[in-house]
């Protein structure tokens, strides 16, 4: 039986940039691209696939708020790298 394949967001890379990418260094790349192109949620969905550290997830808390990391999809991510108690400070 074979592992679900995952679902990629729109690509903003050509081959040849995604080509020797490690998939962290991908996606954020994919990310980036996305930005400059204007698509700002699929910019988001490029960094929801990368696994935070909880360092930038606090950082990313402290700087948007508790409702912005709602809002961009990292909610999930935060409570399993901070804890239950993600939203506080």
């Amino acid at each position: 039986m074979t592992a679900p394949r995952l679902e990629l967001p729109k690509s903003y890379l050509s081959d040849a940039e995604r080509t020797g990418l490690s998939p962290e260094n991908l996606y954020m790349r994919e990310s980036i691209a996305a930005g400059r192109a204007g698509d700002e949620e699929t910019s988001w969905a490029w960094l929801r696939l990368i696994e935070w550290s909880s360092t930038a997830l606090r950082m990313l808390r402290a700087t948007g708020g508790v409702d912005f990391v709602r809002a961009v999809g990292l909610a999930d991510q935060a409570e399993k790298t901070l804890g239950k108690n993600w939203q506080q400070a």
